[in-house]
């Protein structure tokens, strides 16, 4: 059972990446003033994970919040990306 929690995990983290490129096409005119918001997004969400794999007990819980945080991360990068922005 654990193997499949994993397998979900890994499979929903894949596809924040088409995810946060179609959402990017899609809000284009947004990207430029929305800029610092979305690396505030990423920077948030990734000591999001950094919090939670040290201070929650709970694995299961544990791999929601992470995956969350992560897909989060994941498609406001992509969304930066696609505007030709970096971190």
């Amino acid at each position: 059972m654990e193997y499949l929690k994993w397998v979900i995990s890994l499979v929903v983290l894949v596809l924040a990446f088409p995810v946060g490129r179609w959402l990017a096409s899609l809000t284009s005119e947004e990207m430029d003033s929305g800029r610092k918001w979305f690396k505030s997004i990423e920077i948030v969400s990734l000591i999001g994970v950094g919090v939670v794999l040290f201070l929650v007990d709970d694995f299961n819980l544990k791999m929601a919040i992470a995956t969350t945080l992560l897909f989060i991360c994941i498609v406001a990068w992509q969304g930066l990306k696609k505007a030709g922005h970096q971190l």
